[in-house]
């Protein structure tokens, strides 16, 4: 785990990527007809290297830069290119205030459509 260290006129902050996972989790999951999915950690395990990964969010801290591959379920009917573009946006926004970071760049996957149960039956 991979940390981002800033050093404050008292000592030192240090900011795990697992912290910076979170927030970015919890913002994504803000965006309508978003959710983060745990369904492709498979994927991102065997392709990154980390076992045992319990959400579809991968961080690289490189200095004061982070780097964001997130992979996510939309509802159906939703415009996917336009929420996706709201979700780099809340991330980003969300990533940047929480921990003065730059943020490089937010990729977005789009691994499985939901159906609304309700409308389903219609």
């Amino acid at each position: 785990m991979k940390e981002e260290e800033k050093t404050l006129g008292t000592g030192n902050v240090k900011i795990s990527e697992d912290v910076v996972a979170s927030i970015v989790t919890i913002a994504a999951n803000e965006v309508e007809g978003v959710a983060v999915t745990p369904a492709s950690a498979l994927d991102f395990a065997e392709r990154w290297g980390k076992k045992g990964m319990g959400r579809g969010v991968r961080v690289t801290l490189e200095e004061k830069t982070v780097a964001i591959e997130l992979c996510v379920q939309m509802t159906y009917g939703i415009k996917i290119p336009q929420t996706a573009l709201k979700v780099q946006q809340k991330v980003k926004m969300a990533v940047e205030s929480m921990t003065g970071l730059t943020v490089r760049n937010i990729n977005v996957t789009v691994s499985g459509v939901s159906f609304d149960k309700e409308k389903k039956g219609e």
